[in-house]
């Protein structure tokens, strides 16, 4: 089973009816199992300007398995952030992104593979 977890900016792009990004997608496996995070979708709905808005992108991730964060999964974040925040800047929501897609042994999508490439024991594929 092909098993996939895709950042934010993958699905900002989704939305918005890039032609690569709809290819990207188009061309998958049938058999991907397509994972977000909750921080994504949250994400997602901050970009919303209305309610019309909010039901197009709460029906974009319906297609996906949103992947909460655990207690697990927050540690690790806070490790991480403690670990790179100085070093490299990287943001909180990212962290707990990465963390996320770390512990679920998941590759991520990402088209900023630089805001994640730091972090130990996360693969990072650029989609298109």
């Amino acid at each position: 089973m092909n098993e996939i977890m895709f950042d934010t900016d993958v699905l900002v792009d989704l939305h918005r009816g890039l032609e690569e990004s709809e290819r990207f997608f188009d061309n998958l496996p049938e058999e991907s199992v397509l994972h977000i995070s909750v921080i994504t979708t949250m994400e997602l709905v901050s970009g919303c300007k209305d309610k019309g808005e909010q039901r197009k992108m709460e029906e974009l991730t319906s297609d996906f398995s949103i992947l909460p964060i655990s207690c697990e999964e927050s540690l690790k974040a806070y490790e991480l952030y403690v670990q790179f925040y100085l070093t490299h800047g990287i943001g909180i929501l990212d962290c707990l992104i990465g963390s996320t897609a770390i512990t679920h042994n998941l590759p991520l999508y990402t088209k900023n593979v630089r805001h994640f490439k730091i972090l130990p024991g996360l693969e990072t594929k650029k989609p298109y």
